[in-house]
């Protein structure tokens, strides 16, 4: 039985270009619910025109908040508008930047993988070089802080499953463009399975007519990430304590120190951790158990070698520890990146191949 399309669209001083993404969407959706998030141009009068549901936010709110209100009017029930009794739920941005050509990429990606939250996974190599920065470091602190490695974590094109919805609802803060980050830490909480989908790359004029303001929303969405990264912060404290312990009372040479502490700290993290090896099954479930134990070795190894070079050069052992961590784990995790995120996009392309010669 084919599958029933809920569309919500957050618009905000979108002008005509909403109603062109309405007009493109029709033909993929079972319902669309367009959000004009307080818009103080001609978007309102475009989406009345566009024949969908318009909800009118009396202010601008936030993405977030758009969201939100879609997502609460799909989920009304019979009672409410078309699309209430909708398997999928699938946001898409009102300004353009998506194609809604590629819906039907994440409802087959849903179907076979039987993800709660399909990304859609833009090209990094189109991105422009803020976007592209931006996109790689939210990779890796979602890798490092929620053991899942997701292509593309600021993707405004998902795809949510009803169910997925409905828990949502009342567990994210909807504000704004941080939220998409929080219902994805929430949605990995709930052990609910993401997956990723390809998508069209569009960046509408360099993305200068974007809403997303660089320094404010950034920082908005960091402080996302610095509330699920505790756990990440004082299992690095604890790992320089006990480095610091061993090598100043003269116990361990910094190289035998840093191999020593590293342990501790993950010993700390799976006695103490209640989701710890929750977390550790996923992510050898996802990426494959031989390859996180590669990886964790070949992070221990270069550390290790890093910190006893520095020191053997005369630099202090903590500042050694402290440089040798760092240059590690940006270079274990530019690595890890890059390939995690090829093997993605090859089963993307062998999967596009296989449904072509089907």
């Amino acid at each position: 039985m084919p599958q029933r399309i809920a569309v919500v669209i957050p618009c905000y001083n979108t002008t005509s270009r909403c109603a062109d993404v309405v007009a493109r969407t029709m033909p993929f959706a079972d319902a669309i619910v367009a959000v004009d998030d307080g818009s103080i141009d001609d978007t309102a009068e475009h989406l009345r025109a566009s024949g969908c549901l318009v909800l009118q936010l009396p202010v601008n709110s936030g993405k977030g908040v758009a969201l939100a209100a879609g997502f609460r009017e799909v989920l009304k029930g019979s009672a409410g508008p078309p699309g209430a009794h909708a398997d999928y739920i699938v946001t898409i941005d009102g300004d353009g930047q998506h194609d809604p050509a590629d819906i039907p990429r994440l409802v087959d990606c849903a179907r076979r993988s039987g993800a709660d939250l399909v990304l859609g996974m833009r090209n990094p190599a189109a991105m422009p070089r803020k976007n592209r920065v931006g996109a790689h470091f939210s990779r890796l602190l979602f890798l490092i802080g929620a053991s899942t490695f997701v292509a593309d974590t600021q993707s405004g094109f998902r795809l949510l499953s009803r169910a997925l919805v409905a828990e949502l609802i009342d567990r994210v803060s909807w504000k704004g463009y941080e939220s998409e980050s929080e219902a994805l830490w929430r949605t990995i909480e709930l052990d609910r399975k993401v997956a990723s989908a390809e998508i069209t790359t569009i960046y509408i004029d360099g993305n200068r007519g974007s809403q997303f303001d660089a320094w404010r929303d950034s920082g908005r969405i960091a402080s996302v990430f610095a509330r699920q990264l505790r756990w990440t912060v004082s299992m690095a404290m604890l790992d320089f304590a006990v480095f610091g312990a061993l090598v100043f009372s003269g116990a361990s040479s910094p190289s035998w120190a840093n191999i020593a502490s590293r342990f501790v700290a993950v010993g700390y993290q799976a006695t103490f951790r209640h989701d710890y090896w929750a977390r550790a099954r996923r992510l050898a479930r996802g990426e494959g158990l031989g390859w996180c134990l590669l990886t964790f070795a070949g992070h221990l190894a270069l550390t290790t070698g890093l910190v006893g070079t520095l020191s053997g050069l005369g630099i202090p052992a903590i500042l050694a520890k402290a440089a040798g961590q760092l240059v590690g784990y940006l270079g274990t995790f530019a690595v890890v990146d890059r390939v995690l995120l090829r093997r993605v996009s090859s089963q993307q392309t062998v999967r596009t191949l296989s449904q072509a010669r089907g």
